[in-house]
This record gives structure tokens, sequence and C-alpha cells, in this order.
């Protein structure tokens, strides 16, 4: 590797230096603030499967950069690339043994679609590519991994320092809005809508009311975990019939009953209950400045005649201006959905580097994540 200016540290638990980065360096919809709770609690009810290391960067004394990156072991090759060998793994999966499996490392917010890393208000774009290329290159070095994924945001200027060889995938974009108007209000955002999505919100906001269902915020979801995780299973197994990529960790019970734990006032659970049963739910967690929808569960028979899904969009903007959060991260997916709402899209792309065993099989490997992304993200 070249000399290079910058010292790039990983640690197990968050280091001091870490924390009070995150606790001052706050960008325009950025998360911060979050990342340390967040990506403890997906580590932390994934025991044995999902491991994190925190990063510091310095140039001499000077804090430049800071990041998580998560390891999934025992990834499923085959939940990947589909074709032939999803199906093997999926018959695997069933007489329990499941072929194919490689430890990853994540640069990325786990669970979220953002990046790993954050930057010092004073390094420039030219320096943020210099040290995503020092922290690959450590990466590399001290990471006991078969691949590395780099999630950033496509075409920046900063993937220009990637080494060639690494497998550029497309994904999922992301959809943030941004609130108008001071002081916020939900009346103010619709009145810039168009009429034929003004007048569908409040007809959908009018079916919701008159089924009876209404929405619930809980800070601790623990006493309703059984049923979120539920939900969370029927919602990801409908995303899996239409070809959807799984996430690599799992959203159970766990999840639920330690999410309080984790998050305390920075996260909620808001549940659309028509009487007594639960027939949605959203994942909301409150940044400096942003409300993060992070995914959603439903029952589908229920939810599609009350229009419960379109109302935790409403439910979350609400949510929005009532704290007083200019910025609502409406997750990813589903942009014909959201892009009417006011969202402006986030290209969102994976830097691939083969290791260990998969490298002699890089070609192989690059040719089906291209096809089966490919086919679905452009």
């Amino acid at each position: 590797m070249d000399a290079t200016p910058y010292r790039v540290e990983l640690f197990d638990t968050p280091p001091p230096s870490l924390r009070d980065a995150l606790a001052n360096w706050q960008s325009p919809n950025g998360f911060e603030s979050l990342m340390i709770p967040w990506s403890e609690l997906a580590c932390a009810v994934n025991p044995g499967k999902v491991e994190l290391r925190w990063l510091v960067v310095q140039r001499e004394s000077v804090l430049c950069a800071v990041g998580v990156v998560y390891i999934v072991r025992g990834l499923a090759i085959g939940d990947y690339v589909g074709g032939a060998l999803e199906r093997l793994t999926q018959v695997g999966r069933r007489i329990g043994y499941v072929p194919l499996t490689v430890d990853v490392a994540f640069f990325e917010i786990p669970l979220a679609n953002r990046e790993g890393i954050f930057f010092s208000k004073e390094v420039d774009i030219d320096e943020q590519a210099a040290i995503l290329k020092t922290v690959v290159e450590t990466l590399n070095q001290q990471l006991p991994v078969d691949a590395i994924c780099v999630k950033a945001i496509a075409k920046s200027p900063i993937l220009s320092c990637l080494n060639s060889d690494m497998l550029e995938l497309p994904f999922i974009e992301l959809n943030v809005l941004e609130l108008p108007g001071n002081p916020l209000s939900f009346e103010t955002w619709l009145a810039e809508r168009s009429h034929k999505l003004r007048s569908n919100v409040r007809r959908n906001r009018r079916i919701f009311a008159k089924s009876g269902a209404v929405f619930e915020a809980v800070n601790n979801p623990a006493p309703y975990a059984e049923k979120l995780a539920e939900l969370t299973v029927r919602t990801a197994a409908r995303g899996k019939s239409r070809g959807e990529i799984p996430i690599p960790m799992s959203i159970g019970v766990p999840f639920f009953e330690h999410f309080y734990t984790h998050l305390e006032d920075r996260g909620s659970i808001h549940l659309a209950r028509v009487d007594e049963a639960i027939v949605g739910f959203s994942v909301l967690l409150f940044g400096h400045d942003t409300v993060f929808g992070q995914f959603l569960g439903l029952d589908y028979e229920i939810s599609r005649q009350n229009m419960t899904y379109f109302e935790i969009y409403y439910d979350t903007i609400d949510s929005a201006v009532e704290r007083g959060l200019r910025y609502v991260d409406m997750g990813s997916g589903t942009s014909h959905v959201k892009i009417p709402l006011g969202c402006r899209q986030i290209p969102k792309v994976y830097h691939i580097q083969f290791r260990r065993f998969l490298r002699p099989f890089s070609g192989i490997m690059s040719t089906l994540l291209g096809s089966r992304f490919g086919k679905l993200f452009h």
C-alpha cells in the first residue's frame, strides 16, 4: 500500500473520539446521532451472526472521519445471485444445510441504506476520496472476510479513488422529503402537491379514519414483539415473492424486545390499530433534523381495505411536523409512491471487493450478481 498521511484504527466498541465526533458533526439529513445505538441494536439481536467494527481516521492528530462496518457471518450466496443456486439454497435450508456461505463486511450503516462513514466539515471532496481509499485498503488488510461491500451514493466523486477491479452494483434508491414552510405543517406540505395527490391524500385519510383505524406511538414495543415480528415476516415474504433482495440479518422478536433498551426516546414504533388488532406498523427514528422511516410491516388483507400503507407515510410526516424536523427519510424503494409526495431520489450503489476463496471466482460472481441486481435496480 502506498504511503498515506492517514491513520485508520478499528475498534470493537465506539471510542470516545468517535462518540464526540458523532455528537458534533450534524450534517443536513444526517444519521450521525443514531449511528451507534441503531448499529448496536442490529448487532445485539443477531448474536453470532453480526459483528461491528468502529473506525476512526486521523491525519496527524486531526480527526478526519469516523464510521462503522458490520460483518455478517455465514451469508448464503444463493440468496443474492438468484437462479439455480438460490433454489439449491432454499432446498438446503429445509434439510438443515445451507451451501456456499461466506463472511462479508458491509461498510455501511446496518438496515439503513446509508454510507458507513462521516467526514469532518473541514474535509473537502478530494480529501474524502483519499480517506475512503485508505479506509478500504485498511479493511482489505485487517478484516478476515470473503468480500467487502462499500455502500455509496451513485456517481459520487469520492468513488473515483476505488480500485477499478471492484465490482459496481446498482442498489435500491433512498427517498428523502424536505418539508416546506416555517413553521412546518402538514397542510403546508400538502398545498405544494398536485391537485390529484391532494385529493388522494384526503380520500385515503377519510377511508382510514372511517374504518376505525388509529395510530398509537410506543417507545417500548416489547409487549407487541411477537405480532410485530409476524407482520415483518409476512411483509418480507411478500417482497421476496416479487424478487426483492433479502436483508442479511434478522428482524425478529428480539429486535422489538430490545428496541427501547438501545434507542430510548430516539425511536418509536407506530402501531396502526383497528379496534385491538394491529394491522400495520412503522419503525421511526429521530435524528437532529430528520424522521427516519426505517421499515414497516402490514397485514395486507386488512391494510389494503383501509389504506394503512399510505397512512403510514402521512403519519411519518405528521411525526416530523410535531417534532419540528425538516426532513423525512421515507426509506428505500417504491419511489412511484414517494416521488409524488415530494421526495427526491438518492441513487445508491455497492462497490464489492472479492477476497479469500471468492477471489478466483470473481468473474463468475460479478456476472451472477450483476445480472440479478441489474434486473432489479435498473
